[in-house]
């Protein structure tokens, strides 16, 4: 809490090829309102700024179920307390390209409803948000394609995970 949900994190040279966000709820209320953030070539301000989730997800006035070759929305469960939504994104015919870097965020913000129902209208969520997207695609033979870097924590060796 506190910061913009990390959608990617990536080192040389491609473009970003897409999203697929999936949220539970954590509380009643709506989670989109969170604008995204795309910082081209390690830009301090975003090159591109969106004005809420449903509409970086070529959605409007919330989430509908749909589905289309671009984007869409193939679960959409609503507004309550353990309901769950994918949305995805592909940025086919809007290629966001970069040759350096590029760091993609959205923030988690929304309306809420309290157990007192007391609704705020515009607070960061407690939603429960995971997402994947391709790395990026490699613009010739003769270069490399981007790395990404790892946005969480690192990850447990298998010895480790295994207990030994």
């Amino acid at each position: 809490m506190g910061r913009n949900y990390l959608l990617a994190d990536l080192e040389g040279r491609g473009h970003y090829v897409g999203t697929i966000q999936s949220v539970y709820h954590m509380s009643a209320g709506w989670y989109g309102e969170g604008d995204d953030f795309f910082f081209v070539d390690g830009e301090a301000e975003p090159r591109l700024r969106g004005t809420g989730t449903e509409d970086y997800f070529c959605d409007a006035w919330g989430f509908r179920q749909q589905d289309g070759p671009f984007y869409g929305t193939p679960l959409w469960e609503g507004y309550n307390t353990g309901d769950r939504s994918t949305a995805y994104r592909f940025h086919v015919a809007d290629p966001v390209t970069f040759t350096k870097s590029l760091r993609v965020e959205i923030e988690h913000k929304g309306s809420q409803t309290f157990p007192d129902g007391k609704v705020d209208g515009f607070i960061e969520r407690d939603d429960l948000m995971s997402s994947g997207r391709p790395c990026g695609i490699r613009p010739s033979r003769t270069s490399a394609g981007p790395r990404c870097r790892r946005a969480g924590p690192p990850a447990v060796p298998e010895a480790d995970a295994a207990g030994g």
